[in-house]
C-alpha cells in the first residue's frame, strides 16, 4: 500500500472551506493531459479525524460578540459540521464504514482566564459526546472517543502564569477512596 501525504490549506473558520475540505476528502482528483486522464488522488474514506488547532484567543471574557462568535466556530461549529459531513463520505458505497473521531477534552474550564472561548468549546464537546449516545443518522458513521488530556508542559510563554496560578503546582489527577462506615451492615 502507498502512503500519501496531503496538505490542503483551509480556513477551518470558514464553513464555506470545511464543506470544501470534506467535499475534496471524498472525491477524485483527476487531471487530463491530451487525450489521457490521470487519478491523481482517489476518494478517500477517513478512518480517522482529530481536530487540532491553536489556542484561537487569549482575551479575558470577549467583549466583541463578533470576536465571541469567530472563536466559537473555529473552535466547536466548524469541527461539529466536519464530524456531520465525514459521516455522509461513502454512506452509498460503503455502508458499514465509521470514521473514528477524537475529540480532545480538557479540564480547563476558564480556570486560567484570558483564553477566550476555548472553555466553552472544550465544554461542548462534552456535549457533543453525549450527543453520539442519543441521536440517529451520523452516530451510526462515526464513533466518539473524547478523552480528557489533562495537563502538558506548557510553552514558556506561559511560565509567568503557571507559577502565578497555585492550583497548577499541584497534582493534576487524585483519587480517593471512600470512608468505610464504622457501622456497615456488610459486618466486614
Amino acid at each position: 500500500m502507498d502512503a500519501a501525504l496531503w496538505v490542503v490549506p483551509a480556513n477551518m473558520a470558514s464553513f464555506r472551506d470545511v464543506d470544501a475540505l470534506i467535499s475534496w476528502v471524498g472525491s477524485e482528483q483527476t487531471e487530463t493531459r491530451g487525450a489521457t486522464t490521470e487519478v491523481v488522488k482517489p476518494a478517500l474514506l477517513p478512518d480517522l479525524f482529530v481536530p487540532s488547532r491553536r489556542r484561537a484567543s487569549l482575551e479575558p471574557l470577549v467583549p466583541d460578540p463578533q470576536g465571541a462568535l469567530a472563536q466559537e466556530r473555529l473552535l466547536l461549529w466548524s469541527i461539529e459540521r466536519a464530524i456531520h459531513l465525514l459521516a455522509g463520505l461513502g454512506a452509498d458505497t460503503a455502508p458499514d464504514h465509521r470514521t473514528h473521531v477524537l475529540l480532545p477534552g480538557s479540564p480547563n474550564r476558564g480556570i486560567f482566564g484570558g483564553d477566550g472561548a476555548y472553555g466553552e468549546a472544550k465544554a461542548a464537546f462534552d456535549a457533543i459526546a453525549t450527543k453520539w449516545e442519543h441521536e440517529s443518522g451520523w452516530p451510526t458513521r462515526t464513533t466518539i472517543a473524547h478523552p480528557l488530556i489533562g495537563w502538558v508542559q506548557a510553552p514558556r510563554s506561559w511560565v509567568a502564569t503557571i507559577s502565578s496560578f497555585p492550583p497548577l503546582r499541584q497534582p493534576v489527577f487524585t483519587s480517593t477512596r471512600p470512608k468505610k462506615s464504622p457501622e456497615s451492615s456488610l459486618g466486614s
